[in-house]
C-alpha cells in the first residue's frame, strides 16, 4: 500500500528526532531504571483494510464443503442450519456482489441426532503392535485430522489446545467429510496405527454410536455496507484500535512514527518527550506491557503495532 506522506515523514525523521533527543520525560514511567528500553514496531497490513478483514473459507477437508454450502445458502438474505458444529466462524465479514455482510449465529434449540464417536487407546504392549502400523498420512485428510486431534489430546490432556474439539475426550464425527470417512463406515474399527515411523505413539481406534442432543445453529448474514467506502468506514470503527491524523500531530511525533514504520524504534529510559507523547497517543500504558498486534489507522492506511520493553544494551 502506498502512503502519501511516508517518504516525507521518514526524511524528516532523523533531523526531527535529533532535535528532541535532549528533551526527556518520566511522566508515564515507573522508576528511572536506565537499563530498560522500550521498543515500538509498526508494520503496514500489506493489503487494504478490506482485503485483510474479509474471511476466506478454507479449501481443506473437512471444512471446505460445509463452508461453501453455508455461504451459498445465506448470501445475500437466506439462512443455513447445522447441528453440533458451525461451518463458518462467527462475526466474520464476507462480500457478495459488492455488498458486505457480517455472519452471526443463533442457537434455536437442540435436536437428537445419532453420531459416530471416535476414541483412541494407547498401545503399550509390543505384542499388540503390527510390524508396520499405518500412519495417519495414509488415510484421507479428514481421518488424518481426527486422529491427530485425538493424539494431541492424549499428550496434552485437559490442557491440550484442541481439547475443546472433543466430547468427553472423544471425537464426534459431524462434518460431511467426516461422516463419509473410513472412520464412520467402520473401515478402521480396532485398527492399530502409529503417529510416527515405527511403533512410537501407537493407538487402537475405537468407534461407538450414540444419540446426542446437538445444538441447532442457524447462520445468517447481516448486511453492514453496500460499498467499499462505507465498509471501510465500518471497519475503521470496529477493527481499528487507534486513529491518528498526521496533519494534527507534532513534527516530533510524526518523526517517531515514521521511524518505527517497517523497523523497530527503541529508546532507553528516560525516554524523550516525543516518544512519551507517541506512546500516549497509541494508548499504551508502559506499566501494562507488552502490547502486541494492536491496530492503527495512520497516514490514510492500516498498520499493526507492538510495544515491548527490554534490557537496553
Amino acid at each position: 500500500m502506498v502512503h502519501s506522506r511516508r517518504q516525507l515523514l521518514q526524511a524528516a525523521g532523523v533531523s526531527a528526532l535529533a532535535g528532541v533527543a535532549g528533551c526527556m520525560t518520566i511522566e508515564s514511567l515507573v522508576g528511572d531504571d536506565e537499563s530498560e528500553a522500550y521498543r515500538l514496531e509498526i508494520d503496514p497490513f500489506g493489503e487494504s483494510l478490506i482485503e485483510s478483514t474479509l474471511y476466506e473459507p478454507s479449501s481443506n477437508e473437512p471444512f471446505a464443503e460445509p463452508a461453501e454450502t453455508a455461504l451459498s445458502a445465506v448470501l445475500p438474505d437466506g439462512e443455513h442450519t447445522t447441528y453440533g458444529f458451525k461451518p463458518l466462524p462467527e462475526d466474520v465479514y464476507v462480500e457478495d456482489d459488492g455488498r458486505f455482510f457480517k455472519l452471526i449465529y443463533v442457537v434455536s434449540g437442540r435436536e437428537e441426532i445419532e453420531r459416530d464417536i471416535i476414541s483412541v487407546e494407547p498401545i503399550e504392549a509390543k505384542s499388540e503392535l503390527p510390524d508396520e502400523p499405518p500412519q495417519p498420512e495414509e488415510f484421507s485428510q479428514s481421518t488424518k485430522r481426527v486422529l491427530t486431534v485425538l493424539h494431541v489430546s492424549q499428550a496434552g490432556g485437559a490442557d491440550s489446545p484442541l481439547a475443546d474439539e472433543l466430547y468427553n475426550g472423544r471425537y464426534v464425527l459431524r462434518r460431511p467429510a467426516e461422516r463419509e470417512s473410513q472412520l464412520a463406515t467402520g473401515g478402521l474399527d480396532e485398527t492399530v496405527f502409529s503417529m510416527t515411523d515405527g511403533t512410537a505413539f501407537a493407538y487402537r481406534i475405537h468407534r461407538t454410536t450414540s444419540t446426542l442432543r446437538e445444538p441447532r445453529y442457524v447462520l445468517r448474514a447481516i448486511e453492514v455496507a453496500d460499498s467499499e467506502t462505507a465498509f471501510t468506514e465500518t471497519l475503521r470503527a470496529t477493527e481499528i484500535d487507534v486513529e491518528l491524523n498526521a496533519d494534527t500531530l507534532t513534527t516530533e511525533v510524526n518523526a517517531v512514527l515514521a521511524e518505527a514504520i517497517g523497523q523497530p524504534y527503541t529508546e532507553a529510559r528516560p525516554i524523550s518527550d516525543a516518544f512519551d507523547a507517541t506512546l500516549k497517543l497509541l494508548d499504551v500504558d508502559t506499566a501494562e506491557l507488552p502490547v502486541f498486534n494492536a491496530t492503527l489507522w495512520y497516514d490514510e492506511g492500516p498498520f499493526r503495532y507492538s510495544v515491548t520493553h527490554q534490557e537496553s544494551v
